[in-house]
């Protein structure tokens, strides 16, 4: 009796060491997923957020040389959250083809206190002469 008690108790201790490793297991996917969704979501905010500030660049830039027809670009920061220390530098040049056409090409770079956060998106925009 004592042995069947023994094969019994030892066959229940396996089957909680097994049961507990899949529910580990299924927990551990859960939170590589949730951990994977919240990197993703954050990358497509930092992809925004330097839409944006691109488009922001290309506004300030077209007033600028709107003003000053010999305007040829700046580089400006634009600080984005103060607490995380996260900001944003934008660059505009401004560029001429051989036929005279001018376009603006903005350099945004979002800055991030760890350097495997930054990012940047280059976007050239055509210019449409203003007729005053």
């Amino acid at each position: 009796m004592t042995s069947t008690l023994q094969k019994r108790s030892g066959i229940a201790a396996i089957v909680v060491l097994v049961a507990t490793s899949v529910i580990m297991s299924i927990v551990a996917s859960a939170m590589v997923a949730t951990i994977r969704s919240n990197r993703e979501r954050k990358i497509e905010r930092h992809q925004i957020q330097l839409r944006f500030v691109s488009e922001a660049g290309a506004l300030r830039t077209l007033k600028i040389l709107d003003k000053d027809p010999t305007f040829l670009g700046e580089e400006w920061v634009l600080s984005i959250d103060p607490q995380t220390e996260q900001s944003a530098t934008i660059r505009s040049t401004i560029l001429e083809d051989q036929t005279g056409t001018k376009k603006i090409e903005i350099v945004a770079i979002l800055n991030h206190p760890n350097p495997h956060h930054r990012m940047q998106l280059t976007k050239t925009y055509s210019v449409q002469p203003t007729r005053k």
